[in-house]
Parts: C-alpha cells; structure tokens; sequence
C-alpha cells in the first residue's frame, strides 16, 4: 500500500471512529489528540469522495419505523411511516445542497 493510501485508510478509521463515538469534532479531537485543522480537512475529503461515490445519491435505508436518509455530510434523517410529502420537501429543502 502506497504512502497516501496508507494515510488516506488511517484517515477513514479515525473518521469512522469519531461518527460512532457520539462526540463532538473539538471534543473527539482532544480526547485522541488529533490537530482539529487536520480532522477537518479530512473530513471534508473524506465527504467529498463518498458524494462522488454515490454519484451524488444518498444511501436510503428501510426500516420498520419509517426510512433513513443519510446525507453525504454523515447525518441522518428518520422519516416516519406516515411522514408529509410537503414537510419532508421543506426540510430538504433548508439542509442545501446534499
């Protein structure tokens, strides 16, 4: 495995760790001694290779309460079984471009 892509799968496993990890960025950061700049720039490669991954498209998930839209940034939006067409549009709507 080449130098960069060494870097690059350290790079996901510490941002993989963070997402499971329920912390904030500064407060991961501090705990494993990460420089924040770094962390950010990452994470923002990181967000933009799995943008283009998806071709743009984010995952869905069916789940028995409803669906889970994950969005490129890492969050997730459960909608309801029972969710409004004209709700869900505006929400959508406020989060920009995905």
């Amino acid at each position: 495995m080449s130098g960069q892509a060494e870097k690059t799968s350290h790079w996901h496993e510490v941002l993989e760790r963070w997402r499971g990890s329920g912390l904030s960025q500064a407060r991961f950061c501090r705990e494993n001694q990460v420089a924040p700049w770094q962390f950010r720039y990452w994470l923002k490669r990181d967000r933009r290779v799995q943008g283009e991954a998806a071709g743009g498209f984010v995952p869905v998930t069916a789940k028995e309460s409803g669906l889970a839209l994950r969005l490129p940034s890492g969050a997730e939006l459960a909608i309801a079984p029972d969710f409004d067409v004209a709700t869900l549009r505006r929400v959508l709507g406020c989060l920009g471009p995905c």
